[in-house]
């Protein structure tokens, strides 16, 4: 049983978050995927190897302005996970103007209509809010592919994104002989993702602190890369 990984990065970094406020432990964001996947792999059987784990996320470049550091961290952690041997596909952030929903600006309406005497049909508020593209589609593509190219014989989702439903019931169906199972991180489960599947289990909190990377990581070169302090 040749059993692959893909992981929806921010859906398991947010789940971590939530984690560090109640687990009284250091952070927990240097977390060590190759470790912790291969834990799981004796649920799959005595014999089920790791064929390997691809990692999906994005660099939060359009917060370099009130977070200097946030790509350095993030890409220090990147480099240490491919030192590991996982694989890494970025996508990127993309800004979208959102407009503020009516029955938040009702009162602002309100003075407009009396001082310009004219009625407005919505709320006219809006701000810029970058969104993460493309990631859903690519971890999508990554396990048609494992299952098309017969490189693994099982799938296990690292997520708790229902965006991702219709990708799980589509790889299903297409093929039946491959096994498609979810691993919901702390705090993501989901009804509706864990009847999709037939197998699925739980990261606990605990376990982000239990697998951590060292600090140093240590690559072959002998290029030292250090945890971020607040990770």
């Amino acid at each position: 049983m040749r059993v692959a990984f893909v992981v929806d990065g921010f859906n398991l970094y947010h789940s971590i978050r939530d984690a560090e406020k109640l687990v009284a432990a250091r952070p927990q964001r240097w977390l060590d995927l190759n470790a912790l996947c291969s834990s799981y792999l004796q649920v799959f059987g005595r014999t089920a190897t790791l064929e390997g784990i691809y990692y999906f996320s994005a660099i939060a470049k359009h917060l370099a302005a009130s977070k200097p550091d946030i790509e350095l961290r993030h890409q220090a952690y990147i480099d240490a996970l491919k030192s590991t041997g996982v694989h890494v596909t970025l996508a990127n952030f993309k800004a979208r103007e959102k407009f503020i929903p009516l029955k938040y600006c009702r009162f602002r309406i309100g003075r407009w209509k009396r001082r310009l005497r004219v009625p407005i049909p919505r709320c006219s508020l809006s701000y810029i809010k970058a969104e993460e593209k493309e990631t859903d589609v690519a971890i999508a593509s990554k396990m048609f592919e494992l299952l098309h190219r017969q490189t693994a014989d099982a799938v296990v989702l690292i997520s708790g994104d229902t965006d991702l439903l219709p990708a799980i019931r589509t790889g299903r169906a297409l093929f039946p002989g491959a096994e498609i199972a979810l691993m919901f991180p702390y705090n993501r489960h989901n009804a509706e993702l864990k009847r999709a599947v037939a197998r699925s289990f739980k990261i606990s909190k605990e376990q982000y602190a239990k697998y951590q990377l060292p600090d140093p990581v240590v690559l072959p070169s002998g290029h030292a890369i250090r945890k971020p302090p607040t990770w």
